[in-house]
């Protein structure tokens, strides 16, 4: 599906509107390779799901990125991020006037003198009027914010399972765009997303998703120890618990494909998504394994959704 003309992707730099963007998200993303990212959603337009989850994520991926003995605190990466997205939502609800969400992703890159006709103030120090650039330590950080439709994906999902994983987990860096690309590249045109297996049979994550499976009734996913924890896989992970359903954080293994009773996926755009259709695209011969029924997953994208408006914070 594509986005209306409308509701055209908008880039901000340093909280200065930049262009409408006129190419993908993940294209941008990948332009800057040694950059963190994280990719939220917006809530009845003007509140951000998980918003505190993803001041977590950009804390710790700073500490990494920019080599710091500390992470900056949440407050400081609110302070920071909070200006350029307010008006990022902003101009893009003045834009579109589709009754649609928005995706909302923040990048911090590292650079070097940044200059007030780009957007920063003359300190690169935050300030009050914070949405310019951003000190970390020694370097300077520039604070990209895109907004952009929130689409939903339509029609039967199929995933393809291929040998690989991430190589850090546990940082949300744009490095993975460009890792996760010849993934990309392969994945048949109706295919939704790619899962990552290992030589032993261990199913990870798919390129920009969270993985499930449910075997006997019990939910099964990789542990934050292998994989990127995502907002809507915690989300998912608190309606278990709430509701009494059993997480199994070991694995879930190739061996048991046959078994599964469903499969689905999380993520910030996808929300749950029960896959209809697991094709092995590389055991030889490929085989594609088809789970009709989703009663569970279902269930779980209904408790996800009840809970979005509680687990959002008011942006503006």
């Amino acid at each position: 599906m594509a986005s209306s003309t409308a509701c055209l992707s908008l880039l901000f730099r340093n909280g200065v509107f930049v262009s409408h963007l006129q190419q993908s998200v993940g294209a941008f993303l990948a332009e800057h390779p040694s950059s963190i990212y994280t990719a939220a959603r917006t809530v009845q337009k003007n509140r951000i799901l998980q918003y505190e989850a993803h001041l977590k994520r950009l804390s710790y991926s700073c500490k990494s990125l920019f080599s710091l003995s500390s992470a900056p605190t949440e407050e400081f990466i609110d302070a920071a991020i909070r200006p350029g997205v307010e008006q990022g939502l902003r101009r893009f609800y003045e834009e579109c006037k589709e009754d649609l969400e928005a995706r909302v992703v923040v990048c911090i890159d590292p650079v070097d003198g940044l200059t007030e006709e780009a957007g920063a103030l003359s300190s690169p120090v935050l300030t009050e009027t914070a949405g310019t650039s951003a000190r970390f330590g020694e370097k300077e950080g520039t604070i990209f914010v895109l907004v952009a439709p929130l689409l939903s994906p339509s029609g039967p999902t199929a995933v393809e399972v291929r040998l690989g994983r991430r190589s850090n987990p546990t940082v949300k860096s744009t490095r993975w765009i460009l890792d996760r690309a010849s993934f990309e590249a392969k994945k048949a045109k109706d295919t939704n997303e790619v899962v990552l297996v290992d030589e032993e049979g261990y199913f990870y994550e798919g390129l920009s998703s969270n993985f499930f499976a449910v075997l006997d009734g019990e939910v099964q996913t990789a542990s934050s120890e292998h994989v990127m924890l995502g907002t809507i896989q915690q989300m998912v992970e608190k309606a278990c618990e709430k509701h009494d359903l059993k997480v199994n954080y070991a694995r879930p293994r190739l061996s048991d494909v046959d078994r599964w009773q469903e499969v689905f996926i999380t993520s910030t755009s996808r929300g749950v998504l029960p896959v209809q259709q697991l094709r092995l695209v590389e055991q030889i011969p490929p085989r594609t394994l088809h789970y009709e029924h989703s009663v569970l997953s279902e269930q779980l994208c209904k408790w996800v959704n009840d809970e979005l408006l509680e687990q959002s914070t008011k942006i503006f």
